[in-house]
């Protein structure tokens, strides 16, 4: 007999490192990217018990992660838009891809 090794794909694994925070639990996340967009973003969306615990700053290193039985892969790395709190929703942080950089760079010569 065979022995076959099976994985479960039903429930991938999610990691989520922002500013100095690394989150496994009481999380939701949101990743976006489409070839019209000059940016990628993500969300991250945390239970209430959060709430009072979390303090950002705006342009803080962000990562997700997703795996299944611990192998991870980075799905998203960008920096925080906002603080905590501040996105369209209460207990969120939005992230944009390291193309923010770009939106705060005066151009003065194009020559």
């Amino acid at each position: 007999m065979s022995s076959l090794k099976t994985t479960e794909l039903y429930y991938p694994q999610v990691t989520a490192h922002v500013g100095p925070y690394s989150f496994t639990q009481g999380i939701e996340v949101e990743i976006h990217s489409a070839k019209i967009s000059y940016f990628d973003w993500a969300k991250i969306r945390f239970t209430k018990q959060y709430k009072p615990k979390i303090s950002l700053n705006p342009q803080s290193l962000c990562l997700i992660e997703m795996g299944y039985n611990g192998v991870l892969n980075e799905v998203f790395t960008g920096y925080a838009v906002r603080p905590y709190d501040r996105g369209t929703y209460a207990d969120e942080i939005t992230m944009k891809d390291e193309m923010m950089l770009l939106e705060s760079t005066i151009i003065n010569d194009a020559s």
